[in-house]
């Protein structure tokens, strides 16, 4: 019987052992994956603030004002919008610039990218969207809004739709693959100044001149 005891025992521990080491071992992987899929939050407290803080690159080369600025994502590079009515990519880590989109005939107020980094909307003074594709360098279509500038976009979660923010005080919904108007959001008494999709991709929120913000919903 000791030994039945013994045995079943050291069965016992075996089996604790084998299952404080998956712990760990599970624990260990979690903490890697979290820090390898956001290694870029430890620069924040010297991005934000503190005694480390220091500006890293200075981009030289819009002869304009830089009106919107995006990070591609899965990349270091930014994407500009500026009054010489051009669209820039810039690599953050050299500070060149790797492309100039030309093609608006105004000054660029705003851009958005798409989640997946491949697309570009950008948007000028003459009411005219342009959607670029980075990779390959080149306009792949043009949207006329109206008479009236647009001052921001907002581009949904799988880049086929986006909103623009228009002076005239609507928001245009636009369809990125087949390049039109689709709809129309009127309400404000003043040039839209902003607007922002939801993360569900159900609500978008404007906001105007008339000091008020409105919420759009299906």
């Amino acid at each position: 019987m000791e030994v039945i005891n013994q045995s079943s025992s050291q069965a016992q521990i075996r089996r604790i052992e084998a299952i404080v080491f998956l712990a760990k071992f599970f624990f260990a992987t979690r903490i890697i994956i979290e820090l390898g899929m956001c290694w870029w939050m430890l620069d924040f407290p010297h991005v934000f603030g503190g005694q480390g803080s220091k500006c890293k690159q200075t981009l030289r080369g819009h002869v304009d004002s830089v009106n919107a600025a995006s990070w591609q994502p899965f990349s270091a590079n930014v994407c500009t919008a500026s009054g010489d009515k051009t669209v820039s990519v810039w690599d953050g880590r050299t500070g060149l610039c790797v492309q100039t989109l030309y093609g608006h005939a105004n000054s660029c107020n705003h851009l958005a990218v798409t989640n997946r980094g491949d697309i570009v909307i950008s948007a000028d003074a003459d009411g005219v969207v342009k959607v670029w594709d980075i990779r390959m360098v080149a306009e792949l279509g043009t949207i006329d809004v109206g008479q009236y500038p647009v001052n921001k976009l907002a581009v949904d979660r799988g880049g086929s739709r986006a909103i623009a923010a228009c002076d005239d005080g609507t928001c245009k919904v636009l369809d990125m693959q087949n390049f039109q108007v689709i709809n129309e959001w009127a309400g404000h008494d003043g040039p839209m100044q902003c607007v922002a999709i939801a993360p569900n991709d159900g609500f978008a929120v404007s906001g105007a001149s008339d000091c008020t913000f409105r919420i759009w919903g299906r």
